[in-house]
């Protein structure tokens, strides 16, 4: 499991709230910016009403390296559980800004802590690039990018286009430092709603309605002239409210379970999905989310414009089509979190599929090996490849993970695949999932290594094969499913 997904709200709307600050029509001083701009603010995070963590933010001037500074700090913890299994995220995090020219940052640190499992990452300014390092364990990492593009004066800028009321059809384009991505420049679009005079801190102030367009992902905020967030929303389950700090730290209700807050109830038993080999769904609540078609996913639209998804087992084309140079040379590339280069992933990688050379039969050597050797768990969570070789345990995202990084390393094509997977519990459920694709050279084959699932069964609705597209979190708590046909294999058990 990676980061939760009310925790990429908290993070998308707190990296914001520095940027909200009243500012005059003068000239941009670092200085006066966080002068201005200082102070701490503490938010409770929510998930479908109940509260499961919590954040606070510090802005102030400091020291480092004995040179006046910015230090943005960030704290945050979250306690979930998935089918009984307990998890918790706790992160602390500072950012240090330089308060010469444009404010950029010299320095950052997160450290992180996930079911007791500790990853720091520090990352340098230098003269030539932005030195990052990671560490786990006795894992160590190092890779150097250019300079972030996230600086003091563009959130200055941001607060002055806000503070000017611009038209519905403006954007503002903001960056905000993610060493998570490959590309550590995360881009934030905002657009601006409107004005409202409410009631913060005992008294009147201006506060302003924005969006925010993130990765696909959409979130609103409410915010006062002074850089404080009074609320954060997205979609109709997660939110983050401003609270005194030790409101804020209070959890004392009953752990939230993921798979059953997340999960959308459908009215019709199918069975066990793996014999499932064509399915047809009516849809609700996509909103702007456009789902992907393929040879197995078709959309259609009914009579009274809703959304008609039909879905087939996988299956071989009669007519391949192949990729290009430059996206075989994508997928089959190492990233930050998928470290296919890696000695450990490479050797195991060569052992698996031995002398074979077909993609598609060295896949199966692959998924057959995760299926043997890693523990089903939703309390072993890890974000990098490396990091699921090493405690060889997890749910779908990390089975999907490191199938993805040994298939890379074996030459494959291949890249993870989020959506929705049918489950046979009281009642049936349709629950979030993660599995993978690999291009044969002629065609995406759909794998399962979760459930060992070459050729993926009908149950299967995919929403997103991008680590870059994050809007199908917003659907989360508002898609209803209703199953209008099926068929099923025979049964040979």
């Amino acid at each position: 499991m990676r980061r939760p997904l009310i925790g990429v709200l908290f993070f998308t709307l707190a990296h914001a709230a520095i940027a909200f600050c009243e500012q005059p029509a003068e000239e941009f001083s670092a200085r006066k910016f966080v002068e201005k701009t200082k102070g701490r603010q503490a938010y409770g995070i929510y998930l479908d009403g109940a509260k499961i963590g919590w954040g606070v933010d510090d802005f102030q001037l400091g020291e480092f390296k004995g040179r006046q500074v910015a230090i943005a700090k960030e704290e945050s913890y979250m306690a979930i559980k998935t089918e009984d299994e307990d998890s918790t995220f706790r992160t602390e995090g500072r950012t240090i800004y330089d308060l010469e020219g444009d404010g950029v940052i010299l320095f950052h640190e997160t450290k992180s802590v996930e079911d007791g499992t500790e990853t720091i990452v520090t990352a340098r300014r230098t003269d030539d690039d932005f030195e990052i390092t990671t560490k786990n364990g006795r894992r160590r990492t190092v890779r150097k990018v250019d300079h972030p593009k996230e600086t003091l004066k563009e959130s200055y800028g941001l607060m002055s286009w806000i503070e000017s009321e611009p038209p519905a059809d403006e954007r503002f384009t903001e960056h905000t430092l993610d060493l998570d991505l490959d590309d550590i420049n995360s881009k934030t679009v905002y657009s601006y709603d409107r004005k409202e005079t409410v009631r913060w801190g005992g008294v009147s102030v201006d506060a302003y309605h924005v969006k925010m367009l993130m990765h696909g992902l959409t979130a609103t905020a409410l915010v006062t002239s002074d850089g404080k967030i009074i609320r954060g929303k997205m979609g109709p389950l997660m939110e983050i409210r401003a609270e005194e700090e030790a409101v804020a730290k209070k959890l004392d209700g009953a752990t939230v379970d993921m798979m059953a807050t997340g999960s959308v109830v459908v009215k019709r038993d199918i069975g066990r999905p793996h014999r499932v080999d064509s399915l047809l769904l009516r849809v609700d609540g996509l909103g702007d989310v456009a789902l992907p078609e393929s040879h197995r996913q078709k959309l259609e639209r009914g009579e009274n414009g809703e959304t008609i998804l039909a879905l087939r087992r996988d299956f071989e084309k009669p007519i391949g089509d192949t990729l290009s140079d430059e996206e075989k040379k994508q997928l089959t590339s190492p990233s930050t979190n998928i470290q296919s280069n890696h000695k450990s992933i490479t050797k195991l990688a060569k052992r698996l599929v031995g002398h074979e050379t077909a993609p598609l039969a060295k896949a199966r050597k692959i998924h057959r090996w995760i299926g043997k050797n890693l523990r089903p768990s939703y309390s072993s969570n890890a974000s990098t490849a490396l990091g699921v070789l090493e405690t060889r345990a997890g749910d779908c995202t990390e089975h999907a993970l490191l199938f993805v990084a040994l298939a890379r390393a074996a030459g494959i094509p291949a890249r993870e695949v989020t959506g929705l997977a049918y489950a046979n519990e009281d009642p049936p459920i349709f629950a979030w999932h993660a599995w993978a694709e690999i291009h044969d050279g002629r065609q995406w084959i759909s794998i399962d290594p979760m459930w060992q699932q070459v050729f993926v069964d009908a149950t299967h609705i995919k929403f997103s094969d991008s680590p870059d597209d994050w809007g199908w979190m917003q659907l989360v708590g508002q898609l209803k499913i209703e199953i209008l046909d099926f068929s099923r294999a025979d049964d040979d058990e």
